[in-house]
């Protein structure tokens, strides 16, 4: 009898304390990041994965195929970190890019999602890289890269492919 009592009382318990954690908003931990476009700064890096974290100065130094400084900007790797998605896009046109950076200090990672746009159903291939760059990514966090594509002027449903998680 006594064991019933003490499974009754627990389950009450748990009843009441998850009754009173809902009764709020649910929290998030998801903050947005700044970033600078970059794309259009880098056309002379070569990346020869479909992800890249560059932290320092040597990993910059070695994705540079031409040391112009047209193409090879400073940049301060104590402050910033360069990141980088490989694009592989169809259309009639230039894709355009649409870009989200999110903080989760909760999972300690931040989320690099970026939204391809095609234009048109065209079977022209076009292959480039996507550049950002964020404030330092701190010790111990991970970066989930994430590509979104949909393709303006046809009823076909956005694909989403999932790029996988970095650790720095």
């Amino acid at each position: 009898m006594r064991t019933r009592i003490t499974a009754l009382f627990l389950i009450l318990l748990i009843a009441y304390n998850c009754r009173n954690d809902s009764t709020g908003p649910p929290s998030t931990s998801l903050t947005p990041v700044p970033y600078t476009f970059m794309t259009e700064d880098f056309f002379c890096l070569s990346l020869h994965r479909n992800t890249a974290i560059i932290t320092s100065q040597g990993q910059y130094d070695s994705l540079i195929s031409s040391r112009d400084s047209v193409c090879h900007p400073f940049i301060d790797f104590a402050q910033f970190t360069l990141l980088g998605q490989r694009v592989t896009a169809m259309g009639c046109d230039l894709p355009d890019y649409q870009v989200t950076v999110l903080r989760d200090d909760l999972s300690k990672r931040i989320i690099f999602n970026l939204l391809i746009v095609e234009h048109g159903n065209c079977q022209a291939g076009i292959l480039g890289c996507v550049w950002i760059l964020i404030p330092k990514l701190p010790e111990s966090y991970t970066v989930d890269f994430e590509k979104d594509t949909i393709i303006v002027g046809n009823a076909s449903s956005p694909s989403t492919q999932y790029l996988g998680r970095i650790q720095r």
